[in-house]
C-alpha cells in the first residue's frame, strides 16, 4: 500500500512511489558534476539547562506544555521578525547558546498559537506558531522545533537541538539537484508506476533542496540522543520522497 502524501496531480509520482519503498531501485543518479563535498554528521541531542523539570524527552528532542496562566491576556508580537527573535531567545535561554556552526531558521509561521492561520483561530488564540529548523554550515537539517507562542511569553511545543560533528572519513561528493530529480523519475519508471504526464508534472514542480536527514542506514545505538545525519536531496518541498545525495538512492522518509 502506498504511503500517504498530499493529494494532487503534481505528487502522483511520489504517492505511487511510496509503494515501491522495498522494490528494486533504479540505478544511482549520475550525469551531473558533484555540487560539493559533504560529510556525514554525528548528531548529539542538546539537553535543556534551565527548567529541566518542565521538559519531557521525546525522540531527538523534548516536549513542553504551556504555562497555565502567563500570557493569556497579552497581545501577540507585532511582526513575524519580533516573534521569531523571541522564540529563538526563549530556546537559547533554556538550552544554552546554539552549538557551533549552527543556526535556527524559521521555515513556517502561522499567526495563532495553535498552528493555524484560520481567522477564527487567530482571533481565539492570538500568538504565533513557528517552525524552526536547525542548520549546519548553512544547510538545513531535520532537527525541527515547533514553537507555540501564545501572546508574547507563553511558550509550549517540541524542541530539537543538536551538536553536529563531521564523521571522520565520511566526506564525499554529492550529486547535483538535476541528477536527484532524474533519479526519482528513473525509479518511478523502473517500477512502472507512473505516466509520462506525471513525470512532466513532477519535473515542473521539483525544487530540490539539500538537507541533512537522519540516516535510515545507521540504526540508533543505545543512546537515542546520538544519531547519524546524512545529506539528502528533497526534490519537492515537504514531500517524503528523498534522494541520498551521496549514492543517489531514492527512498521514502516516513
Amino acid at each position: 500500500m502506498a504511503r500517504s502524501v498530499r493529494a494532487g496531480a503534481a505528487v502522483v509520482v511520489l504517492a505511487v512511489l511510496g509503494a515501491a519503498c522495498g522494490a528494486p531501485e533504479a540505478p544511482p543518479a549520475s550525469g551531473a558534476p558533484p555540487a560539493t563535498l559533504l560529510p556525514m554528521l554525528q548528531a548529539v541531542r542538546r539537553e535543556p539547562i534551565r527548567e529541566r523539570e518542565r521538559f519531557t524527552p521525546a525522540g531527538m528532542g523534548f516536549d513542553r506544555a504551556a504555562d497555565a496562566a502567563a500570557g493569556d491576556d497579552e497581545p501577540p508580537h507585532a511582526t513575524d521578525t519580533e516573534a521569531v527573535a523571541a522564540a529563538i531567545a526563549w530556546i537559547v535561554a533554556r538550552f544554552g547558546p546554539l552549538p557551533d556552526e549552527t543556526a535556527l531558521v524559521a521555515t513556517s509561521i502561522d499567526h495563532s498559537a495553535v498552528g493555524s492561520d484560520e481567522p477564527e483561530d487567530r482571533a481565539a488564540h492570538p500568538g504565533h506558531t513557528i517552525v524552526l529548523r536547525q542548520s549546519y554550515r548553512g544547510t538545513l537539517t531535520r532537527a525541527v522545533s515547533v514553537v507555540y507562542l501564545a501572546g508574547r511569553s507563553r511558550v509550549s511545543g517540541h524542541f530539537e537541538l543538536a551538536a553536529f560533528t563531521p564523521i571522520a572519513g565520511s566526506v564525499a561528493p554529492v550529486i547535483g539537484a538535476e541528477a536527484a530529480v532524474e533519479a526519482v523519475v528513473r525509479w518511478a519508471q523502473a517500477n512502472e508506476v507512473v505516466a509520462a504526464s506525471d513525470v512532466a508534472e513532477f519535473r515542473r514542480r521539483a525544487a530540490p533542496r539539500l538537507e541533512f536527514v537522519r540516516s535510515p542506514e545507521h540504526a540508533p545505538g543505545p543512546d537515542p540522543a546520538a544519531v547519524v545525519f546524512r545529506a539528502n536531496w528533497v526534490p519537492v518541498p515537504d514531500e517524503p520522497c528523498l534522494v541520498d545525495a551521496h549514492s543517489g538512492r531514492v527512498w521514502i522518509d516516513d
